[in-house]
């Protein structure tokens, strides 16, 4: 049974400490238009965040919407996960401002690869040129920070509704 995001965030804010990183405004949940979903995709999603508040809480919310959440804290451990999983994630969500390897450094060393070349990236910054810059790295999308889950969710389904 889907868990409305209100339901979700409430019992996340109460682990966090009441740290919620994600208003939520809406009783959305992409379970029910999933239906219509491109079956080429899988629900395998990799989030690359350095904020481990906001790591954990995408991670479980998207979880709770039905995805397979792998996450890496910056780009360097996701190209080490990438490197050693099967199948790859049918998604990328890419933070930007990161330590050791940042977004921008990701996607050149992704783009260079082959093999995860193929994934496509959605952004998440709350640099207020994020338009240009999710266009600068060859971005699909971008979401613009604070997040708004119901901002990710949809982002994530016209992706996969395309």
């Amino acid at each position: 049974m889907p868990h409305s995001l209100s339901s979700i965030s409430n019992n996340l804010s109460s682990e966090a400490g009441n740290r919620n990183p994600f208003p939520l405004s809406k009783n959305f949940t992409s379970s029910s238009i999933f239906n219509g979903v491109n079956s080429n995709r899988n629900k395998h999603i990799l989030v690359i965040e350095d904020d481990t508040v906001i790591l954990e809480y995408l991670s479980k919310l998207l979880e709770w919407e039905g995805y397979l959440v792998q996450c890496a804290s910056n780009g360097s451990d996701a190209l080490k996960l990438l490197q050693s999983v099967s199948p790859l994630p049918g998604l990328i969500l890419l933070d930007l401002a990161m330590p050791i390897m940042d977004g921008f450094q990701f996607r050149e060393a992704q783009e260079s690869d082959g093999r995860i070349a193929v994934i496509p990236v959605v952004i998440m910054t709350a640099d207020r040129n994020v338009e240009s810059k999710s266009m600068k790295i060859g971005a699909k999308d971008f979401v613009k920070k604070p997040l708004d889950f119901d901002d990710v969710l949809s982002t994530i389904l016209r992706y996969y509704l395309n």
